[in-house]
């Protein structure tokens, strides 16, 4: 049986052994030097037998002192692989996420790759839901809502811009619009929910008022119930579309859509990332938690 006073004598003792030196082995130990040379003398006296050959200008370990150098060290080695083991063991096994569909699709999907790769024990089980609201806490770890901000709210995990994107060949030879009325002369199409509550073309009407523009009485509007639905159409040349900045980069990267009307608007809703009230001791949820946060900051 190990002892208190004989693992601080092993512990000094190994940290003397690895530099040589009682003052270094101290400094590592936050200790002084004295008490790491009374407890190794402690042990010495206790193994009946010396460790250490000190001289005026370097310490060396002994015959004895280097076997039980190595013993300690395979011991320590031992002690961190078991430490390893058990952390791994606690990062082994599912993590439930809730999420808006057009966001698990256009922006966490391409990106879980990295995920998996820096957590290859953890299971992802995400399930696409509209309405997050409607969720029992008990049936997710984490949830990940486009919704607008409430009294409780921290800072939300990702904020939104909202700008006109339509396909290359709608507006013909003209690259953007150059003022914001012309759009009225396309159909707009709206995503009819975008956050709990909204009415079905407050996105566009938001957008509008910034710009400066009243929506026409007679204007020729689209209405879908997701916001991937809306950018398809628009994709298909149906007319222009309101899109979220963070779901339209790899469209505008890849030429399908183009900026119809170069004027990037604040968006009233933001992405909020939450743990659900039983996961703040889920170490693997709360570990998928900072690597989401970690690819905003």
């Amino acid at each position: 049986m190990v002892n208190a006073a004989l693992w601080s004598g092993l512990r000094s003792f190994h940290c003397a052994a690895a530099h040589l030196n009682f003052t270094r082995a101290a400094e590592e130990l936050n200790v002084t030097t004295g008490a790491v040379s009374q407890q190794i003398k402690q042990l010495e006296a206790r193994l009946g037998c010396r460790l250490f050959q000190r001289t005026t200008r370097q310490l060396r370990l002994t015959e004895q002192g280097a076997q039980l150098s190595l013993a300690v060290g395979r011991g320590y080695r031992a002690i961190d692989d078991g430490l390893n083991a058990l952390a791994a063991s606690q990062l082994r096994g599912g993590v439930r996420l809730a999420a808006i569909p057009s966001f698990c699709l256009q922006w966490l999907v391409p990106r879980l790759g990295e995920f998996y790769r820096t957590f290859p024990d953890i299971e992802l089980h995400i399930n696409a839901q509209d309405n997050l609201q409607q969720l029992a806490d008990a049936s997710y770890d984490l949830a990940l809502d486009y919704r607008l901000p409430q009294q409780e709210d921290a800072a939300p995990f990702l904020a939104e811009w909202l700008i006109p994107v339509c396909s290359p060949n709608l507006l013909g030879d003209d690259s953007a619009l150059v003022d914001a009325k012309q759009l009225l002369a396309y159909p707009l199409l709206h995503d009819s929910a975008p956050w709990p509550g909204a009415d079905q073309d407050q996105e566009w009407q938001h957008w509008l008022a910034e710009a400066g523009v009243q929506l026409a009485g007679d204007q020729g509007q689209l209405y879908f119930n997701r916001a991937d639905l809306a950018l398809q159409a628009a994709e298909a040349g149906q007319g222009i579309a309101l899109g979220r900045q963070e779901l339209v980069a790899d469209r505008l990267a890849s030429g399908r859509l183009v900026v119809a009307y170069d004027q990037r608007v604040r968006s009233p809703a933001s992405y909020f990332l939450q743990l659900a009230p039983g996961a703040q001791h889920n170490s693997r949820a709360v570990a998928f938690q900072h690597w989401l946060l970690g690819l905003v900051k």
